[in-house]
């Protein structure tokens, strides 16, 4: 590994103003330790860790460098950093604060407060701004377009949402799963805006940050860096991107600013004397409005919503964004709130679960709080597991796929490319065993479960819980990230289709390079004896050729430049040689006729043969919306 020179000179910058009682010396020194290993181990350029108790800042501390080049160390009074999706629980107050003034229904249709256009039902069933805070709307995935690379390529909220919907209209009934949704809480940012008459940052500004005196809060990029690590290169910084709906995840701050918003939502929406909130909404926030299943984990408003070993609830949420990652946890019983924030992405949340861990831990009092200290592992001691023969499981076996991709747009050929989101259950006489990347391991694992209920399925020795249901006909498996995952055939797997893709493209390359060999071959005949001999098909040069250039631009610009949206040259000029190819297959195929008919059978077969991989090759890429015109 690479000798990473900020290593040398870790830089923690502490910053709370309360005089340090031994209590929090004593954490400062254990999470100085971990910290100093991990970022390390990690390779993590920089940290800061965040906590409140009761309406205090009890821990404040910024650890290596927010700009790596220069040298300037993370502190958490003065760098300013992106929190990602964690502007969700902002969205989700902002819409909260007009519940308490009257001014929306969390159960009315959400046309009724949208002026400028009307988004498409699911068979006549109307979407609420329930269903938006819950991620239960039953919207298409959002990835194309999403983001721009400056603000003079950004579009607004409004024009994007209604390019969506012309597009991607909703794929399935509200409140029926819970699908994390960007565009969901883009929709819910919009109608704050055409509710208030007020832009998004405005309305902020003067109802969250300006009462919590979070100063620094801006919906915008932050100027801090994040990096990419590589062991030969090192840290490579990440260039800032700009959301289209940026409710879903643009908010930047420093990082002591989020104390405030912090010790509000644990105190019944008050900061200092300041309230943003009612104290009923803020517990509906922290409630679980939706569960997939009475005994699995929920979602709130704008955050998630776990059970900890006691049945106290324990809210949180995470963000990601252009490599930072941070995540907020709040134990509202025990009015504890913890923040981190990393600027590497490359490492996941491991660090911050870790700290999320230990600062719980040393923050309150075992004799007290014993329980919710050691809530990352609730006991499994208590489950018996019956004797179950590995054939009554069998029903559960098979490859559950975490299908994030879009079922309608240019974002539909995501799926593709989205190898190792893919969970695999074996049946075993104690129950079942799943291998995958498991979010709260922070790693792929197989993982002992055993069933603690009809279909309800626990982590031998941890939290997670499985359920195995039927919907619409199909087995699923619902709960890791409390996502529902369909069980697929080995035909519908990624890397079956990534190999039809790839496998295609290859086929293609080989036929052009056999054509020019036997093409080259030719000329040199015809130099040396003055006569060309064997015809060479121009049709199937032609294909070959456009399917080659297809696949080469699809991969430097198709893939790399989806959440940017396409250039017409590509959307509407290399998206089309496909369709090009086909038609000289069709073209090829008619011609081949005419040639068996005089007898050259064989070479009409062979013209045939590829015409027909051509045209099943242009109906996949037509299949997966990778071409002009979209099938779905």
């Amino acid at each position: 590994m690479a000798i990473l020179i900020w290593l040398s000179a870790v830089l923690p910058v502490k910053s709370y103003n309360s005089v340090a009682s031994s209590a929090q010396l004593e954490l400062e020194a254990s999470v100085d330790q971990l910290m100093e290993k991990q970022l390390e181990e990690l390779n993590i350029p920089g940290a800061v860790v965040l906590a409140v108790h009761g309406e205090e800042m009890i821990f404040s501390k910024g650890y290596g460098y927010s700009d790596v080049e220069n040298q300037i160390a993370m502190d958490p009074e003065t760098t300013l950093i992106r929190i990602g999706s964690l502007t969700k629980s902002f969205t989700a107050t902002s819409v909260m604060q007009l519940v308490d003034r009257g001014q929306v229904d969390l159960n009315r249709n959400i046309n009724d407060y949208l002026k400028s256009f009307q988004v498409p039902f699911y068979k006549e069933q109307p979407i609420s701004l329930h269903h938006l805070l819950t991620h239960t709307a039953g919207l298409d995935q959002g990835i194309y377009h999403l983001t721009a690379r400056s603000a003079a390529g950004q579009s607004s909220a409004e024009a994007f949402l209604q390019q969506y919907f012309q597009k991607q209209p909703p794929v399935r009934a509200p409140g029926t799963r819970y699908d994390y949704s960007n565009v969901g809480y883009g929709l819910a940012g919009l109608l704050i805006e055409q509710v208030t008459g007020q832009a998004l940052d405005d309305y902020m500004q003067e109802q969250l940050f300006k009462p919590l005196k979070m100063n620094s809060a801006r919906l915008g990029p932050a100027e801090s860096r994040s990096y990419t690590f590589d062991e030969s290169a090192g840290f490579t910084p990440i260039p800032p991107d700009h959301l289209n709906i940026p409710t879903a995840g643009a908010i930047s701050l420093v990082p002591n600013d989020m104390a405030a918003y912090m010790i509000a939502h644990l105190n019944e929406g008050s900061y200092d004397g300041q309230s943003i909130l009612s104290p009923e909404l803020v517990t509906r926030m922290h409630q679980a409005q939706y569960r997939s299943h009475p005994m699995l984990d929920g979602v709130g408003y704008g955050f998630h919503v776990d059970l900890a070993a006691d049945g106290q609830e324990i809210v949180w949420h995470t963000g990601e964004v252009e490599g930072f990652i941070s995540k907020l946890v709040l134990y509202p019983a025990a009015q504890l709130g913890v923040f981190v924030l990393t600027n590497s992405g490359d490492a996941g949340t491991k660090l911050h679960d870790q700290v999320v861990e230990l600062v719980t831990a040393q923050s309150l009092e075992q004799s007290e709080h014993s329980q919710i200290a050691g809530a990352g592992q609730i006991s499994t001691q208590h489950l018996v597991p019956t004797i179950q023969q590995a054939n009554k499981l069998q029903q559960y076996e098979g490859t559950y796929a975490y299908l994030l991709a879009p079922k309608q747009g240019w974002g539909r050929s995501i799926r593709l490319f989205t190898l190792g989101t893919s969970y695999k259950v074996k049946a075993t006489n104690d129950g079942l065993q799943i291998s995958g990347n498991f979010p709260h391991l922070a790693s792929h694992a197989t993982v002992q479960f055993r069933e603690i209920a009809d279909q309800i399925f626990q982590e031998q020795n941890g939290t997670q819980r499985i359920w195995f249901h039927e919907e619409d006909g199909r087995t699923v498996m619902t709960g890791i990230d409390k996502v529902t995952m369909e069980r697929v055939s080995w035909w519908q797997q990624s890397f079956t289709l990534l190999f039809i893709y790839a496998g295609g493209a290859l086929f293609w390359l080989i036929v052009l390079l056999i054509w020019l060999i036997r093409y080259s071959v030719r000329g040199w005949r015809v130099i040396v004896s003055k006569k060309a001999r064997g015809s060479i098909s121009r049709s199937i040069m032609l294909m070959s050729m456009l399917f080659t250039v297809y696949v080469v631009l699809q991969l430097l610009i198709g893939i790399k430049e989806m959440s940017y949206g396409y250039p017409l040259i590509y959307s509407f000029g290399i998206t089309s040689l496909p369709l090009l190819a086909a038609g000289l297959a069709v073209y090829a195929i008619i011609f081949s006729i005419k040639l068996a008919k005089s007898g050259r059978i064989a070479l009409a077969a062979g013209k045939i043969f590829l015409s027909l991989i051509s045209l099943a090759y242009t109906f996949f890429l037509l299949y997966w919306n990778m071409l002009s015109i979209h099938l779905f």
